[in-house]
């Protein structure tokens, strides 16, 4: 068989063309992004021209003249694609000598054309060219490559490197055989044309995918992206595979399962895939036409090709263009208004697009379809709108979700058994099992029980796989000659045959997609009522939170309020709201408890004369320092410092005796004298002191409160009366302020009456004091022996140290008592100072003599009532203390 060169050249320069128009798409969507694609275009470009012109270098005109540009555009075809190569890889380029080695190759050319016309020459010169420049494109793809694009450099190096060797050994021919005309039917030509056919066709692809594979960085993936070297490579494959299937097995081009192939690669890749769709479908043709026993590249042969190619690849850019591009199996075939509106649209599309050229071709060349051109076009239209329609889903569910080579066999149980009785009932419709079973049994529609079954309860892929698997199942069994279709019409089998399957098809299509859709609406309003609980859920938890939050804020804001109502604004202690709060509490519990309860009070010595001398600011200043002072004396948890008002300070000490309020007092007058606070208006020190009463008292029901606070006022007015600076204090055990006083038995009564009262508050609150010391010790002593009969008492160990401390502290006050009237009476002018002065000592010395027979367990109680009730209280205080009464009434001293 002699191939036609002048058409073999023409169809190269075609195919070009269509690779320069694949580049130029290609740029287009990428021009801001790679310089090499513009090269590889400009190079397609030049080597489409150099084929066109080669097929006119018969011509007798122009023939030499057309010699030397077609030898110019081969190289230069070739020098700008290495310059693509580099550029890809950011790599510089020396044009320098590729234009010298260019205009090299021209020159022989030019001289073995004009001076000496020798064509063994000019092909040995230009397959050298062409070979050098291979080897050197090859080499700079395997320097240069990197790694997101070594499987496509590698290809386009074996691609190159095949075409370098050849062009290798075509330049040695001239030397073995004589040289031939260029376009006698030779050997060498005939695969010169045809090796740079596929090698162009196939290094447009590899730069395509290699420049698409560089901008496919892991970062940057999403659904636009083009399809990959492999894609393209097994789309090609695919096609050519089933197109083999197809025509070498089951004899016929009736059934077209390749179209299901185009849909698929188009709807799921984009147009990027044309190529690989336009390369399958030429070699498909090409099996075809070798099949039938016809020469494949005779010219009326290639132009059916390239017609076919042209509509196959045009018919799937037009189903894409109305189905677009699928992503995901629920959004396209598990919708029903999608697979009618679309998915069916398009391959309806496909199926006329594809047909009308296909049969045209024949037309166009002078040989008409055997059938007719309408029965042409419409056997083509069938063919491939059942191929498309059965085989497209499974490819496209495949590439999306993958093959599920590892699941469980428990999982794949159903779906074996399905299969198995799928595959039994075609054995016995479309099989030898027709002649088992009576033909009630042979009727078509018994398949579609599994498929219903199926679409009902499995997935979308094993319906689309069993729908695919029927489909074959079927047609191999009418392609057999088994099945209602062929007995009853031998003629239109296939066609009825393929109506079936394409009417089930779609009835399996439309019907899954309704129970998908069923079941998406129902996870759609499930996971709506989730959503719409959570929602209301985080609503309440928000809302709960917020009155959360608020209530703290509240609580916060409460808190700080009540801070502020029972903190003094000046000095941020408490105030005196506070203090009548907690010591009215402090007082009923030590009601129940019976323990000790301690009042500090104290003043601030001449703070009118501070404020007069250095201002209020500093006075102010001055009681914020005190008051710190106090709050840092009073530590203890339950222990209160407060302002009572002006320049009067309180501390409240819960469960402390009367040496632990006085130690708290000292350690708050030191406090205060170590500020060292400048006062030159006071009387007392250089600088700010304070004057300070305390009041430790056992707390009955019979002593209120607010009588407890008015002691400790009497012994801060004792402090400031006797010179301020210092601390008085006093105890109160009982109440000595209750006008009668029952001891043990009612004995002895104390009596306390107004006509006691001098007039001089120092002597007056010690008065008090020491009455209800005489009171509780009286009381104690009668407590150790009730009966008036018994003149000695021999006391518990315990009682005698509770008596005798007491006795200790009341000879301490009986004292401090002499003492500070001796000086009043001294300032008074008192005329019977000394004599009176005289009588304390006598009243000492007896003192003294009480705690001595005391210590020796030796108590007579006689002896103790008469000195306290008589010798104290009726003869001193009552009778030589109302002698100096009129010398001392109201004044201060």
């Amino acid at each position: 068989m002699k191939i036609d060169i002048h058409v073999l050249a023409l169809i190269l320069s075609l195919t070009t063309f269509l690779q320069l128009a694949a580049l130029f798409d290609r740029y287009w969507a990428n021009k801001k992004n790679q310089s090499g694609l513009f090269w590889w275009m400009t190079g397609s470009a030049l080597l489409t021209l150099g084929y066109l012109f080669n097929s006119l270098r018969d011509n007798l005109f122009f023939g030499q003249i057309l010699i030397i540009v077609n030898n110019v555009l081969f190289v230069s075809s070739m020098a700008v694609i290495y310059i693509g190569v580099l550029r890809f890889f950011d790599k510089k380029e020396r044009i320098g000598w590729l234009i010298a080695f260019c205009s090299f190759v021209v020159l022989i050319s030019i001289y073995f054309s004009y001076f000496d016309n020798n064509l063994a020459v000019r092909r040995v010169n230009l397959s050298a060219a062409i070979a050098i420049m291979s080897f050197l494109i090859a080499r700079a793809l395997f320097l240069y490559k990197t790694y997101s694009v070594r499987f496509s450099a590698y290809f386009l190096l074996f691609v190159f490197l095949v075409y370098g060797f050849f062009f290798t050994v075509r330049a040695f021919t001239p030397f073995m055989v004589p040289v031939e005309n260029i376009f006698a039917p030779t050997l060498t030509q005939t695969t010169t044309y045809l090796l740079s056919l596929i090698a162009s066709t196939f290094w447009t692809i590899g730069f395509i995918i290699m420049s698409e594979q560089k901008n496919d960085h892991p970062a940057s993936k999403n659904h636009k992206q083009s399809p990959v070297f492999k894609n393209h490579i097994w789309t090609m494959l695919i096609y050519f595979l089933l197109a083999l299937i197809t025509q070498s097995i089951f004899k016929t081009i009736t059934v077209w399962p390749s179209a299901g192939l185009v849909v698929a690669a188009f709807i799921v890749f984009g147009m990027h895939i044309w190529p690989s769709i336009a390369a399958g479908t030429f070699f498909g043709v090409i099996a075809y036409f070798i099949e039938i026993g016809q020469p494949p590249f005779c010219f009326e042969n290639i132009v059916i090709n390239l017609i076919t190619v042209i509509g196959n690849t045009v018919a799937g850019l037009l189903a894409l263009r109305v189905c677009g591009r699928v992503y995901n199996l629920i959004e396209s075939f598990g919708k029903i208004q999608w697979i009618i509106n679309h998915f069916i649209t398009a391959i309806f599309i496909f199926g006329i697009v594809s047909a009308i050229p296909g049969v045209g071709a024949y037309w166009l060349i002078g040989h008409p379809w055997k059938v007719g051109y309408i029965n042409g076009v419409g056997s083509w239209f069938i063919s491939n709108t059942v191929g498309a329609i059965v085989i497209a889903p499974i490819i496209i569910s495949l590439k999306l979700t993958g093959i599920p080579w590892r699941q469980p066999l428990k999982q794949l149980k159903p779906h074996i058994m399905v299969t198995f009785f799928l595959l039994l009932l075609t054995l016995i419709i479309f099989g030898p099992g027709e002649y088992l079973l009576p033909a009630i049994f042979h009727q078509p529609f018994f398949l579609l029980i599994p498929l219903v079954f199926v679409a009902v309860r499995l997935s979308q892929k094993f319906t689309f796989f069993l729908l695919a698997f029927t489909f074959i199942s079927v047609w191999a069994g009418n392609t057999m000659g088994y099945g209602p279709f062929f007995e009853l019409h031998k003629e239109v089998s296939n066609a009825s045959m393929q109506t079936f399957i394409g009417f089930s098809a779609l009835v399996i299509l439309i019907m899954q997609a309704l129970l998908v859709e069923q079941r998406t609406i129902k996870e759609q309003w499930a996971y709506d009522l989730l959503k719409i609980n959570r929602q209301l859920e985080q609503k309440v938890e928000e809302r709960t939170s917020e009155l959360r939050e608020t209530n703290l804020k509240l609580y916060e804001t409460n808190q700080k309020l009540e801070k502020l109502s029972i903190t003094d604004g000046l000095t941020k202690i408490a105030n005196r709201r506070h203090f009548d709060e907690v010591f009215g509490r402090e007082y009923s519990r030590h009601i129940r408890s019976q323990a000790d309860l301690s009042i500090i009070l104290l003043d601030i010595d001449h703070f009118k004369a501070f404020n007069d001398n250095y201002g209020h600011l500093s006075g102010d200043d001055c009681l914020r320092k005190v008051a710190r002072v106090i709050a840092n004396c009073a530590k203890r948890p339950n222990d209160l410092a407060a302002r009572y008002g002006g320049e009067e300070f309180v501390c409240i000490l819960p469960e402390t005796d009367s040496d632990g309020a006085v130690s708290v007092a000292k350690n708050i007058h030191v406090g205060v004298e170590a500020l060292l606070i400048p006062h030159k208006g006071s009387k007392a020190a250089e600088h700010v002191t304070v004057s300070i009463g305390v009041v430790t008292a056992k707390c009955l029901k019979n002593i209120s409160a607010e009588e407890i606070v008015a002691k400790a006022d009497d012994m801060l007015y004792i402090a400031k009366s006797s010179g301020r600076n210092r601390v008085e204090f006093t105890s109160i055990f009982d109440s000595e302020l209750s006008s009668v006083k029952e001891i043990s038995g009612n004995l002895v009564q104390l009596v306390w009456k107004e006509t006691f009262y001098s007039g001089n508050k120092i002597i007056d609150s010690q008065h008090r004091s020491l009455f209800q010391m005489f009171n509780e010790i009286l009381e104690k002593t009668l407590y150790i022996c009730p009966s008036m009969e018994t003149s000695k008492i021999i006391a518990e160990t315990s009682m005698i140290e509770e008596i005798s401390t007491m006795i200790t502290r009341l000879i301490e006050d009986i004292k401090k008592h002499f003492q500070d009237e001796e000086i009043i009476l001294e300032k008074a002018g008192f005329p019977n100072f000394k004599e009176h002065a005289a009588e304390h000592s006598k009243l000492m010395s007896k003192a003294f003599k009480i705690s001595h027979d005391f210590k020796s367990s030796v108590l007579l109680v006689g002896d103790v009532f008469q000195f306290l009730a008589y010798d104290i209280i009726t003869m001193h205080m009552f009778k030589e203390d109302i002698a100096f009464f009129p010398f001392i009434k109201d004044k201060s001293f």
